[in-house]
């Protein structure tokens, strides 16, 4: 992982925080919040490894207005993509694009320096390219056949089993390192994805494929009794592997001419 990391942001492309504010038309303030966030959840998945998360993120400053130097910070755009899967459609398009406009003249650079001077490093450029967007898309595959393997392991007949083990989406989240989103965000992300209701209650086909439970926790709160979210060992793998796929598409298709993430 933290060679596929080096190898993401070697491109030196960075997008700064006071960027993304103006992209997304949210406050910056707000912006350095989800970036401390965001750091903070780096911080438990590279432990002890500052380099690597300084390679995708780190801060800056930069002068307000009035002249003043004022905190910002730097993203990768790996970073980037991961910051964004907690806002909105029209935000991520609008950097994701940003982001496209960034590229561009890079990619055009690694082609056009050489087609006519050095037809052999031009195609040694675009083989490079190829084969590093062919083993960052095979490392993601790894990943689902490992997941998918542990699925079928599950056996969805045995309620049981289905129940055993059962956690609130809080858990799910701190207990999958791919998963950069907070509580509040990864069901803001399942609503998107119509996996939940506005209400935050799972869609009965998914209760019934063995994803999640939804039951009265037993107690009435204001004369009503409280329904409770629970992710089921079977559901856990396969909403691992949803949230992996909508990052999938976003780093290979929604970005683009199979721009890597």
């Amino acid at each position: 992982m933290s060679n596929l990391i080096r190898a993401i942001s070697s491109s030196n492309l960075t997008m700064s925080s006071v960027e993304i504010s103006k992209l997304t038309k949210k406050l910056h303030k707000n912006v350095l919040a989800d970036c401390r966030s965001l750091i903070s959840e780096y911080e438990k998945l590279y432990i002890n490894q500052a380099a690597e998360i300084t390679a995708l993120i780190f801060s800056i400053t930069y002068k307000d207005a009035n002249g003043d130097d004022q905190p910002a910070f730097n993203l990768s755009k790996q970073a980037t993509l991961a910051l964004m899967t907690g806002y909105s459609l029209p935000m991520r398009h609008a950097v994701n694009m940003r982001w496209l406009e960034l590229e561009a003249p890079t990619k055009k650079s690694i082609f056009t320096l050489h087609d006519f001077t050095n037809p052999a490093i031009a195609a040694r450029a675009w083989t490079d390219e190829v084969e590093a967007k062919q083993a960052a898309l095979k490392a993601v595959e790894s990943q689902k056949q490992t997941i998918q393997t542990k699925d079928d392991l599950i056996p969805v007949s045995n309620e049981a089993s289905v129940k055993a083990g059962e956690i609130l989406i809080r858990e799910f989240v701190k207990a999958v390192d791919n998963i950069d989103l907070g509580e509040k965000q990864f069901y803001r992300w399942m609503r998107e994805q119509r996996i939940v209701s506005d209400k935050n209650e799972p869609y009965g086909n998914y209760v019934k494929a063995g994803y999640f439970t939804y039951k009265p926790s037993g107690k009435l709160l204001g004369g009503k009794y409280r329904y409770t979210l629970r992710v089921t060992p079977r559901g856990k793998v396969w909403l691992a592997v949803r949230y992996m796929a909508y990052i999938d598409s976003l780093g290979f298709s929604a970005l683009g001419n199979g721009a890597v993430v």
